[in-house]
């Protein structure tokens, strides 16, 4: 009994590792098709996440620029209210002092101009008051020749 029983364990090794064998083929077999399918998944999402993140840039691209363009827009319009007011409080500098000396050469200019008219005012003046003069002179010497000559006549008449 002793060589069947060794012939018997022998046998039933040998078919077991067969069989054991022929079940883990068969089992690595289907996990390496499970594996190519989950391979095959696996790139189909790993195609799928690289397309989302294809989109998921695009559209943080497109919230960063709106963003962006907000911030930039406040501080243009901010930059802009400082520049307005620089600009106002530096042209009502200048322009108080172009006024000033505006004003300053216009009075020169006025004053000489206002000299020049009196002058020719005065000279005018005293061109009509000579002749004024000169005219009620005349009519004054004129009445007192004619007065003296009367009585110098009257005179000689009584002489």
């Amino acid at each position: 009994m002793k060589s069947s029983e060794k012939y018997f364990r022998r046998n039933t090794s040998r078919i077991l590792t067969k069989i054991i064998t022929k079940i883990l083929k068969r089992m690595m077999i289907k996990i390496m098709k499970t594996v190519k399918i989950l391979v095959k998944i696996m790139t189909q999402i790993l195609k799928i996440m690289s397309k989302i993140m294809k989109i998921m840039r695009e559209i943080l691209i497109k919230i960063v620029t709106k963003i962006l363009k907000k911030i930039i827009n406040k501080i243009m319009k901010n930059v802009k209210k400082i520049l307005i007011k620089i600009i106002t409080w530096i042209l009502k500098k200048m322009m108080s002092k172009i006024i000033k000396t505006v004003k300053k050469i216009l009075m020169k200019i006025i004053t000489e101009i206002l000299k020049k008219i009196i002058n020719k005012i005065m000279k005018t003046v005293r061109e009509i008051l000579m002749k004024i003069m000169t005219q009620i002179l005349k009519q004054t010497v004129n009445k007192i020749m004619k007065t003296v000559n009367d009585i110098i006549t009257k005179m000689n008449k009584i002489l």
